[in-house]
C-alpha cells in the first residue's frame, strides 16, 4: 500500500514569482517568489535523482518554467523568454541542470537558441545559436554564433557533463552533436542527409516539425524517424533509420507517405515502439531483425494513451477512456507493477505518469477523474509514500483537497 499525503503544497499551487533580468532582453530568468500562482500545468519534470521539479505553465500565451527544491518544497529559479519567443522545449540535464530552447521556424536565424541553467541561483551557459558571440565576456559564456536550430535528445547519463543534441543548421540534412555543458563546446557524433522537417505542398509549401530520435538506457541514439523530400508528391515521406557508424541508414522498406510517430526505444536499445498512421496502432520493430509486430491496436492511440513510459520514452502502460483496461507492455517489470499498486491506492480515478527519475523509484503522477481536471503527486516508491503537491484548477489558485485511498486500501 502506498500512503497518501497532503501536506506539501507548493506555495498554494505553483510559484512562478517576480523574474529578474538575465539574458541581455532575450529571457527573463531569477528566483521565483510567492508573488503569483499558476494553476495551469502543461509539463512536471522530475530531475534524475527527484531533488527538483521542473514546471512548464502558461500565462497569456507564453510558457513560463518554475522549479522547486522537492527537499524543501521551495521554488528556486523561474525562466520566460520575452519578446516574440517562447520556451520550445525543457529538459533535464541531470540533477542539477535543465536545458531550455527557444521556440522558432527553421528559415528564423533569430531562433532555435538553447540554454543551460542551474536549478539554484543564477548559473546559465549559452550552448548554441545566433548570439553566441554576442554573449562573450558575460555570465553566459560559452557557444559562438551560429545559425539554424539544436534540441537536446538525451542528458547522457553516463556522462553528466555532455548532453546530446540534434543540430539542424542546413537541408536536407541533420548532425547529432555532444554538447559540454560548461563550455559549450561540441563534437559531431552522427549525421544523415534526410530532412527534420515536412514540407506540405498542397498548403503554399507549409513546413512542420518530423524528425524524432530515441535512445536506449545509456543515451546511445537508436532509432530515428525523418524526411526523404519527394518533390512530386504533395507531401514528403517518412522514413525511419538506424546508425551504421557514425551516418544513419534507412530501415528497408520504411518509406511511408503517412506519419510514424516513434515514442521510444526499449532499455537494451533492442526494440523501438512506435504509432502508425492511419490505424493508430501500437508496433514494435525489433532492431535485431527488423520484424515488426503489432502490441496494442483495439483503438487509434496516440502518444497521451501512454500513461507511464521510462525516462527514455520507452512505453510500459497504454491507458484507454471508458472502462477498458490498460495493456502492460512489459508486465512483470517494476514499473508495471508499481502502476498496478498506484491504481489500488487511488481507487477509480485516471493515473498519468508525468515524469519519473531514470530508475523510475520517483515518480511525478497526475490524477484525474470525473469532478478533479488533475493532481499532482510526487510518489517515492522506495518509502511507499504518495505526496500531494498542486492541483489543477481553472480559474481558482487553491489547491483542492488531495485525492484520499480508499479504505480497503
Amino acid at each position: 500500500m502506498i500512503k497518501i499525503t497532503g501536506t506539501a503544497l507548493l506555495c498554494a499551487g505553483l510559484c512562478v514569482g517576480s523574474i529578474l533580468p538575465a539574458t541581455a532582453g532575450d529571457a527573463t530568468s531569477g528566483a521565483a517568489s510567492d508573488s503569483s500562482t499558476a494553476s495551469q500545468y502543461d509539463q512536471a519534470l522530475l530531475s534524475a535523482k527527484g531533488t527538483y521539479l521542473g514546471i512548464v505553465s502558461h500565462d497569456n500565451g507564453a510558457k513560463i518554467l518554475s522549479v522547486v527544491n522537492l527537499k524543501t518544497m521551495k521554488p528556486t529559479r523561474s525562466l520566460k523568454f520575452t519578446s516574440d519567443h517562447s520556451i520550445e522545449g525543457v529538459w533535464w540535464a541531470s540533477d542539477d541542470k535543465l536545458v531550455v530552447s527557444k521556440t522558432g521556424d527553421f528559415d528564423d536565424s533569430q531562433s532555435g537558441e538553447l540554454y543551460a541553467f542551474d536549478a539554484e541561483g543564477s548559473g546559465t551557459t549559452y550552448l548554441y545559436g545566433r548570439n553566441g558571440d554576442a554573449h562573450t565576456g558575460t555570465h553566459l559564456g560559452g557557444a559562438k554564433q551560429e545559425g539554424g536550430i539544436a534540441l537536446m535528445v538525451d542528458p547522457l547519463p553516463l556522462d553528466p557533463n555532455h548532453i546530446l543534441v540534434v543540430i539542424l543548421r542546413s537541408e536536407p540534412a541533420f548532425q547529432l552533436a555532444e554538447i559540454d555543458l560548461a563550455t559549450a563546446t561540441r563534437r559531431t557524433v552522427g549525421s544523415a542527409n534526410y530532412s527534420w522537417f515536412r514540407t506540405h505542398r498542397t498548403t503554399g509549401g507549409l513546413r512542420t516539425p518530423a524528425g524524432q530520435i530515441a535512445t536506449d538506457d545509456a543515451g546511445r541514439p537508436r532509432y530515428a524517424i525523418a524526411v526523404r523530400p519527394i518533390v512530386l508528391k504533395p507531401s514528403d515521406e517518412f522514413v525511419e533509420l538506424i546508425p551504421n557508424g557514425d551516418r544513419w541508414e534507412p530501415v528497408e522498406n520504411s518509406g511511408t507517405d503517412e506519419h510514424t510517430e516513434l515514442l521510444g526505444v526499449s532499455a537494451n536499445g533492442a526494440t523501438a515502439y512506435l504509432i502508425r498512421s492511419p490505424d493508430g496502432c501500437l508496433i514494435a520493430r525489433d532492431l535485431t531483425n527488423a520484424t515488426v509486430r503489432v502490441v496494442a491496436c483495439d483503438e487509434p492511440l496516440t502518444r497521451g494513451n501512454i500513461v507511464f513510459a521510462r525516462a527514455g520514452g520507452a512505453p510500459i502502460v497504454v491507458g484507454y477512456k471508458g472502462n477498458h483496461p490498460p495493456v502492460f507492455l512489459e508486465p512483470d517489470s517494476f514499473e508495471a507493477k508499481a502502476y498496478r499498486s498506484l491504481q489500488k491506492s487511488f481507487g477509480n480515478q485516471n493515473l498519468r505518469v508525468m515524469s519519473s527519475t531514470p530508475d523510475s523509484h520517483k515518480l511525478i503522477v497526475e490524477v484525474s477523474g470525473k469532478d478533479k481536471p488533475g493532481e499532482l503527486y510526487l510518489i517515492d516508491l522506495d518509502a511507499k509514500k504518495a505526496e500531494f503537491l498542486l492541483s489543477k484548477q481553472p480559474g481558482n489558485d487553491a489547491p483542492a483537497e488531495p485525492a484520499k485511498p480508499s479504505a480497503a486500501n
